[in-house]
């Protein structure tokens, strides 16, 4: 027996509803510059493969930097913070050597309250960050600098999935790192990326890294002061300069949902495709400022 291909509700933010099947994303042409295919319902045993048909394949979690857990495959629970905590505005993996083209959220058990996933365009932040701004950036980059330290955040064990130092080197070494062994098992990397990024269909120049997420400056208050008195700024988790190494300051500031951008208010058994799942040159990436009970998986690499 054959199963029937299942046909989809797919939602576009801000603009209309059609039923399409999963293939049929690859030829949806988005309307407008806030298209997202949302699926609802999403049938949980076919939500991977409504992945790999709307995409090129799942890639693996490397290089972590937030704590999660694998639910089958590739795919992944989303950032496991406390219900009370934020994720600070980023670009998906955009301190890496490498990163995806298409993210996918799905959700099955929604909050009761709050849980949104406000979504921003990458190229209004471009737009309205000073050019002076944009100009430093772009000339001297952005260094990010990691330090992974016994009890302190995650440990490089779980960043790299290995407990070999030699496969850590090699990785490093392939992916452009800096790396450095320290005293009690710890590690320091560091490494030099672009502040933007060409988009790979429009040619767009859009503002692509975590230059802010990263920063010291954007943990509480209650969290940097004891963090700093106990690592001292070098030994800190994770932090940003500019790629000479000379101290910068976030230059993007959280963003109030309500401020233009779609916002996903998960229902139960939705799953969002972050980057249209097809082919939309018009589109950039988003992302989330909180989610709840939600799964999450990468496919394509630029």
């Amino acid at each position: 027996m054959s199963l029937r291909k299942p046909t989809l509700q797919i939602e576009a933010v801000r603009r209309r509803r059609v039923s399409v099947s999963p293939e049929s994303l690859l030829r949806l042409e988005p309307q407008n510059n806030h298209f997202i295919p949302i699926v609802r319902p999403a049938i949980p045993n076919l939500v991977e493969r409504f992945i790999q048909l709307s995409s090129t394949g799942l890639l693996e979690y490397h290089e972590r930097s937030s704590p999660r857990s694998r639910v089958s495959g590739n795919i992944y629970t989303s950032t496991e913070y406390p219900a009370d905590q934020e994720i600070f505005l980023h670009n998906e993996n955009s301190y890496q050597f490498t990163w995806p083209l298409n993210l996918y959220f799905f959700c099955q058990t929604p909050a009761s309250t709050g849980g949104e996933t406000p979504l921003a365009d990458t190229r209004e932040i471009f737009r309205r960050i000073d050019p002076e701004v944009r100009a430093r950036f772009e000339a001297k980059k952005i260094l990010y600098v990691r330090n992974f330290s016994p009890g302190i955040g995650l440990p490089w064990q779980e960043v790299f999935q290995t407990s070999e130092r030699n496969v850590v080197g090699e990785y490093c070494r392939r992916m452009e790192i800096r790396f450095e062994w320290k005293e009690r098992d710890g590690l320091r990397i560091s490494q030099v990326r672009p502040a933007m990024a060409f988009h790979p269909e429009s040619g767009e120049l859009v503002w692509f890294n975590h230059a802010t997420f990263f920063h010291v400056s954007t943990l509480d208050p209650a969290i940097r002061e004891p963090l700093l008195k106990q690592c001292g700024e070098e030994d800190l988790p994770n932090n940003t300069y500019y790629g000479d190494g000379t101290p910068t300051s976030p230059t993007a500031k959280k963003r109030d949902c309500s401020n233009g951008e779609p916002t996903i208010c998960w229902r139960s058994i939705t799953c969002l495709s972050r980057t249209g799942a097809a082919p939309t040159p018009d589109r950039v990436r988003y992302w989330p400022v909180s989610q709840a009970n939600g799964i999450g998986t990468i496919s394509n690499t630029r």
